[in-house]
């Protein structure tokens, strides 16, 4: 291959039923995600698939110990899913560096159970799953699983690498970890100790990419649970282009057997590996029934998968470690245990259209009972063989899901209906990547007591109900001496000495005894008085009017409930109000015109509906303006203000009458004395004001524009007459200049330097300096001069130079000059 692709579709596994039939559902999952290489974003999205089952629950995802990821907490409907991308969170998720204790951990928590995974760049190269194993991946003693044939591509920045990361459950844990290979800060073979608090993290990580360097064997204890993630980023195997990222979250060794199959892949050549690692010296590794090597702890033997399908057998507990995929693009998965587990139904979402790949073991007898989505033609008995080693008691198959019988975005549901089964789901292309994901239970809780009525009524049946498993036997014990060998018992005419709890025990022959239960509850007939009041216009159960009803009903067991309803119906009361008020008034607390209906409560309880018809009369209001002159009355009034008075209007209701009065004095224009006119300026003559104006051209504007020297004259006229008044206008020269003297003694003659005759200026500066050049004085206001001080300091007498400038009739002016200070 020649370049390096990848792609992953969303798996999403889920099992429906109860935790003892059903894969890897839990109430918490703890995870510690690993680091993977960013280039071309191949760490990117980060997704968590959280799927709910039979009950409604409210999902939160934290970091106990405050990672810097905000907590998120959602509710899903039963037997839903929901993606929650946390890719923005990155950098306060993943566990880097390495040998450093972080605050990375996560932990998802549910009120109701569901299963868990976490998916890394599914939508492009490198892609991923780690599925979450609840409680199973808890433990205090681990060895590590790890594939040592494929290398850490290094072509790649940042560089990829093999690594553990561990995540503590509880504060003071305590972790000793004893490297098989040297890791980022500590040599092979050496145990050293590190302690998380709750939540916290820390990755192991690999000193070197070379497959032989891999941490399979490596070993982690804890005073208290840890769960461990392992990761293999980008390796590529020796002669292939491919690069690939491989890992899932391990199991103590606690949870390990001694019984594994695997169904093969579609790698080519010899790709397809186990890796078996003892928990225990001198264990023996059978493969297909023939011993092939003695392990002791720690140690990991190789297998090369060549048959459809393996069987591994072990005289102490080891670990199994799959590496699956299609063409040279590789997954991995840990294996669960055989012997004794499985699940009856298992479930994943198709959300591609590449090849999916669902790789089945099941005993022999239950090959003919799969079906998918209730279709029984998808995975038929003829498409399994059976599995080496195993004296044909084991059976494997690896069936292609066509791409037209469930759309995509839907989901997949395979079930057995007689014998528990386990399922991988291997998808992609051999050029666009694949994923592989184990999901079947880890567990071998086999007894599952169920009754479709929980509550029955007297007379009626119980049923019992466990799930049906090859070979297996069943006793059922209950109340009043019940005992029955059947699978699914039935108790008929069933009375209250028929209720209490039903235990179930299941043996399977070379599995031993698993036991559950459940309750019964006998609902007989519930008989009750019920004596109601109510009003007029209501109802009550249904009636409405007085007597005595006699019903039968269901109580929530769907048992009779006899009821003897006596009722008595009060009436109501209504009356009507009709009533007039002046504006600004109210009535009952209304205040406009309409019709409002109340409904009070009478004396005998009931509704009062009390109607009112309110009319609203406007009162009267007038405005007056008013103008008399001295002396003169009006309405009674002499002195100019605003009078408000009240009065009773036609309807009766008050009249506001306002009097705005105005008190004139005779006319007396004043046009001022003898006035100057600057030539070519203009003076504007005002008289006061008054009514009206007559000026000496006609004019009967309030003012006069005059632009020329002459006799001006204007009569003005208010209400109490007219009046005339003159005034004459002078021409004169008013030149700009400046004195070339002053004498600033206080004597109120000469006592400041300033322009003289500052006629239509603008932008106006005056700035004075003593004859060293140090400024004396600034100004730009044109009635501004200098007293002859500085900072307060009379100056001494002599020679200044003033500069100035200014604009007049749009031109810039400069002048300067030199001036005498004389005291």
């Amino acid at each position: 291959m020649n370049c390096i692709r990848k792609t992953i579709t969303t798996l999403l596994l889920f099992l429906l039923g109860s935790a003892g039939s059903y894969a890897q559902i839990d109430t918490e999952f703890w995870f510690a995600a690993p680091d993977i290489s960013s280039h071309n974003n191949f760490d990117k999205p980060m997704i968590l698939r959280i799927t709910s089952f039979k009950e409604a629950c409210t999902v939160t995802i934290s970091q106990p110990s405050g990672g810097g990821m905000p907590s998120q907490t959602f509710t899903l409907a039963p037997q839903s899913s929901k993606s929650v991308d946390i890719t923005a969170w990155i950098d306060a998720v993943e566990c880097r560096p390495a040998n450093t204790v972080h605050n990375k951990g996560l932990r998802i928590s549910s009120t109701a159970q569901i299963s868990v995974y976490y998916e890394v760049n599914h939508t492009s190269r490198n892609p991923e799953l780690f599925v979450l194993k609840g409680r199973n991946a808890l433990g205090n003693d681990f060895f590590i699983s790890s594939q040592n044939s494929a290398f850490n591509n290094a072509s790649y920045n940042p560089a990829p690498f093999s690594s553990f990361s561990i995540v503590a459950t509880e504060n003071n844990t305590t972790v000793t970890i004893t490297p098989s290979k040297d890791v980022i800060g500590h040599v092979a073979g050496v145990p050293y100790t590190i302690t998380l608090n709750r939540g916290q993290t820390y990755a192991a990580v690999a000193a070197s990419p070379m497959p032989n360097q891999h941490l399979e064997g490596s070993r982690v204890t804890s005073n208290k649970p840890v769960a461990i993630t392992l990761a293999d980023d980008l390796i590529s195997p020796i002669g292939f282009g491919c690069a690939d990222m491989v890992g899932d979250q391990t199991i103590p060794v606690s949870i390990t057997g001694t019984e594994y199959m695997a169904t093969k892949g579609y790698l080519n050549g010899s790709l397809e590996k186990l890796y078996v690692t003892a928990t225990a010296n001198n264990t023996a590794i059978f493969k297909d029934g023939v011993q092939v090597t003695t392990l002791n702890a720690g140690q990991t033997y190789e297998v090369t998968v060549t048959n459809p399908s393996i069987y591994i057998r072990s005289t102490n507990p080891v670990y199994v470690y799959q590496i699956s995929g299609i063409g040279c693009e590789l997954g991995s998965a840990i294996l669960p245990p055989i012997k004794c587990t499985g699940s009856l139904s298992a479930t994943f979402a198709k959300s591609t259209t590449r090849q999916i790949y669902m790789n089945l073991l099941v005993k022999n007898g239950g090959q003919g009972s799969f079906k998918v989505n209730n279709n029984p033609t998808i995975i038929i008995a003829d498409s399994f063989r059976v599995v080496p080693g195993t004296n044909n008691e084991w059976y494997a198959a690896s069936v292609l899901l066509p791409n037209g019988i469930v759309p995509l975005d839907s989901t997949v549901t395979v079930t057995n209906s007689i014998t528990f089964f386990h399922m991988g789901v291997l998808q992609g292309t051999e050029r666009d990547g694949t994923s592989f994901g184990f999901f079947s239970s880890f567990n071998n809780n086999y007894a599952n007591a169920s009754t479709p009525t929980a509550t029955i009524c007297d007379g009626n049946t119980i049923k019992l109900v466990a799930d049906s498993l090859l070979t297996a036997t069943y006793e059922w014990r209950g109340p009043n001496n019940f005992f029955s060998t059947l699978q699914n018992p039935t108790i008929p005419n069933v009375s209250a000495l028929n209720a209490g709890k039903y235990e179930l025990k299941v043996t399977v022959p070379g599995c031993g005894s698993q036991f559950d239960s459940v309750f019964i509850a006998i609902g007989g007939e519930v008989r009750s008085t019920v004596s109601q009041t109510i009003c007029a216009g209501t109802s009550y159960a249904g009636y409405t009017t007085s007597g005595t009803y006699i019903d039968t009903l269901k109580t929530v067991s769907g048992c009779d409930s006899i009821r003897t309803l006596t009722l008595t119906v009060k009436p109501r009361s209504f009356n009507t109000i009709t009533q007039t008020i002046c504006e600004g008034q109210s009535f009952l607390g209304y205040t406009t015109s309409g019709i409002f209906r109340d409904t009070l409560v009478a004396a005998n309880g009931c509704d009062s509906v009390r109607t009112l018809n309110l009319t609203v009369l406007r009162r009267g209001r007038s405005i007056l303006n008013q103008t008399i002159c001295r002396g003169q009355s009006y309405l009674g009034y002499t002195v100019a203000g605003t009078y408000i008075d009240t009065l009773v209007a036609a309807n009766g209701c008050d009249s506001i009458r306002t009097l705005n009065l105005r008190v004139d004095v005779p006319a007396t224009p004043n046009l001022g004395a003898n006035r100057e006119l600057c030539n070519g300026d203009t003076l504007i003559l005002f008289p006061g004001n008054y009514a009206s104006y007559l000026w000496q051209n006609n004019s009967t504007n309030s003012t006069f524009i005059v632009d020329r020297p002459g006799l001006y004259s204007v009569t003005v006229t208010n209400a109490c007459g007219s009046k005339t008044d003159d005034v004459l206008v002078t021409g004169v020269d008013c030149i700009i200049l400046f004195p070339n003297a002053f004498t600033p003694n206080g004597d109120g003659k000469n006592d400041f330097f300033k322009i003289l005759n500052a006629f239509r200026i603008n932008d106006y500066s005056l700035v004075i300096y003593n004859r060293w050049g140090q400024q004396v004085f600034a100004t730009s206001d044109v009635l501004s001069g200098w007293d002859g001080r500085l900072k307060g300091v009379p100056q001494d007498p002599g020679t200044y130079v003033y500069y100035c400038k200014y604009v007049k009739d749009n031109k810039q002016v400069v002048t300067k000059g030199s001036l005498h200070l004389l005291r």
